[in-house]
């Protein structure tokens, strides 16, 4: 097995050994060499909290830090499923919103994780809930829109790079909808 200098891999200021190396050492240089710490991750059928787990390791995956905006500001179509959503106007992240899969267990970053706004998370949710099967599947299994429920619509996937609409057209939404809200409308 190759050694690794721990102080490298740890980016700790020290004097040079003989297991230093001159370049920087990666995260996944160090995994391969060393393994991976901790115990190995468990399935959903082997968890007692699959709910807690999955929005933990989603937090792992993809941390909201103080002063980030919401991954769907000016987005046209916002957050994939059957209904996706109109962005905002880049209010503070504040949720990790799991979907379309709305599995907690599918922690893919770049396709089924957003850190958004409270805002468009209820957008969201208000707009394809009504599209998934009630209760939630056991250990975490996949958890999509019924094809049945969405009379045949495609689910769309997430994307951040799709169509944007304009800081004008994105405010007078936002308006429009200021107006519902005190209407009991979303």
């Amino acid at each position: 097995m190759d050694e690794v200098c721990i102080f490298c891999a740890a980016e700790f200021p020290h004097e040079t050994t003989k297991l230093c190396t001159a370049e920087p050492i990666t995260t996944e240089e160090v995994e391969r060499v060393i393994g991976r710490v901790g115990a190995p991750e468990k399935s959903g059928e082997e968890m007692s909290n699959v709910e807690a787990t999955g929005r933990k390791r989603a937090s792992q995956a993809k941390p909201i830090i103080k002063g980030m905006t919401c991954e769907w500001a000016f987005l046209k179509e916002a957050g994939g499923g059957i209904a996706p959503i109109a962005g905002c106007p880049g209010h503070p992240a504040s949720n990790i919103h799991h979907g379309p899969d709305k599995s907690v267990l599918n922690n893919d970053p770049e396709t089924n994780l957003s850190r958004i706004c409270a805002h468009c998370h209820n957008r969201w949710h208000v707009a394809n809930d009504s599209f998934y099967i009630e209760p939630r599947p056991e250990h975490g299994k996949t958890w999509l829109p019924d094809p049945e429920l969405s009379n045949g619509v495609e689910c769309k996937p997430l994307a951040f790079d799709g169509p944007k609409m304009t800081k004008v057209e994105t405010l007078m939404l936002e308006a429009e909808r200021s107006q519902d809200d005190k209407r009991g409308r979303i």
